[in-house]
């Protein structure tokens, strides 16, 4: 994914040193070893691809293997909620049981499909702009103090897919263990039957996590160009024209790749998105339903809770931080404004309104959809209305539970039988 390029033709104000003699840079060199090989396993588990057919063949070949493994358990999921009706079970708690009657594992297909079919490539080129932007930010004479290499970003990345695969992998250890100290066929069993369930379950969720690591990035690069334009232009002197354009234009093209990063992956964040709000649904359900305390509860919401929290919570925070270091250069050049008016030559003064216009126009559009906006109050909403619903629901089962109360023709007040379904 990430390419050499040639420094024959460099922009007039860069002060790039030259590269060595024993080639150019490497594009990704803005990164820390953490962050890169972060990137690498996003390739190997295809969320990220890069250019070729070697990329396309790989990304075929697991769309196909995905598409026939989850309309396998898609199809096992109907087959439980038939059984589970035969047996008895009220009809919502077999719908809980089996994820809307495969509804969510649709959804899965659907995010892996989006994914897969371009959506890879697309994160690939935008994650190659970031790590351009970020290696002149790191070069950028201006800065008050050299950017460090965002390596808490990748360290962080691996540290959340651990914590996450460790969650799947824990609720199936007990089973693990069972089927493998009676033999290697029903260790081979698990291996070909749960394995490739809990990886798509990781699947889904490391499309939320990818974008926050390519989110975090660029707010290590918009803090680096702020703090180094407000210890440099903020001091109450004259503004000087050409280092504010320089800075600038810097957040410029942060704020423009962050804006391209969105656009890669629309599709992919509205899937995940549908994902974590049937998962929200299905946890409030599930709390909601008197009785239903048992190892098949448990494990609904051992599995929802992280889901929901991930595909929601994640890119809607991720947003939010991005959209706090946008303010924050906003903030910067009202207060630059507000400090020389009459002061600032009209090369300053022009910059200056360039600027806060597209710092304006930034925060307004950032997190852009089309559907929705990645903000804390679309998860906010999110929630508000499932709650909404969910108090419905209860009152309902309320109302099933209780005994209702009649009174018969002599005055006298039976309990009328209650109907469950």
């Amino acid at each position: 994914m990430f390419q050499r390029r040639s420094n024959a033709v460099r922009p007039a104000s860069s002060s790039r040193p030259a590269a060595p003699a024993s080639g150019p840079p490497q594009r990704d060199s803005a990164l820390t070893a953490a962050s890169r090989s972060f990137v690498v396993l996003l390739r190997v588990t295809g969320l990220s691809s890069g250019p070729g057919w070697t990329y396309a063949l790989f990304g075929a070949v697991l769309f196909t293997l995905q598409t026939a493994y989850n309309f396998y358990i898609i199809i096992g999921a109907v087959r439980e909620f038939l059984e589970l009706r035969s047996a008895g079970e009220p009809l919502l708690r077999a719908v809980i049981a089996t994820g809307f009657v495969g509804m969510v594992l649709l959804t899965f297909w659907l995010t892996i499909t989006v994914c897969l079919v371009g959506g890879g490539r697309r994160y690939g080129v935008a994650l190659d702009r970031i790590s351009d932007v970020l290696r002149d930010v790191r070069d950028t004479p201006e800065l008050a103090r050299p950017l460090q290499k965002p390596g808490r970003t990748g360290e962080c990345a691996w540290a959340l897919t651990v914590v996450l695969a460790a969650l799947h992998v824990g609720w199936e250890i007990g089973k693990i263990q069972q089927q493998c100290s009676e033999s290697a066929a029903r260790c081979g069993e698990w291996l070909l039957n749960d394995a490739p369930f809990i990886y798509v379950w990781l699947f889904v969720q490391m499309v939320a996590v990818k974008f926050m690591f390519a989110g975090h990035l660029i707010a290590t690069g918009l803090g680096s160009v702020t703090a180094a334009a407000e210890a440099t232009l903020g001091d109450g002197g004259t503004v000087d024209a050409a280092r504010l354009r320089r800075l600038g234009g810097l957040q410029r093209r942060l704020a423009d790749a962050f804006s391209g990063l969105t656009a890669a992956m629309t599709a992919e964040l509205t899937a995940v998105t549908l994902n974590g709000v049937l998962s929200q649904i299905i946890v409030a359900l599930s709390v909601t339903q008197v009785g239903a305390v048992g190892q098949r509860a448990v494990s609904v919401l051992y599995r929802y809770i992280p889901m929901a929290a991930m595909t929601l919570a994640g890119p809607c925070e991720t947003c939010q931080l991005l959209l706090g270091r946008l303010g924050r250069w906003r903030d910067l050049l009202l207060r630059l404004e507000w400090q020389q008016p009459q002061q600032s030559a009209p090369p300053a003064a022009t910059e200056l309104a360039l600027l806060h216009r597209s710092a304006a126009r930034d925060l307004d559009s950032a997190g852009e959809l089309g559907l929705f906006r990645l903000r804390r109050s679309a998860l906010l909403g999110i929630l508000s209305t499932i709650l909404t619903y969910v108090i419905v629901v209860v009152q309902f089962q309320l109302s099933e539970i209780s005994p209702s109360t009649t009174a018969s023709p002599a005055g006298n007040v039976t309990d009328a039988p209650t109907v469950r379904t």
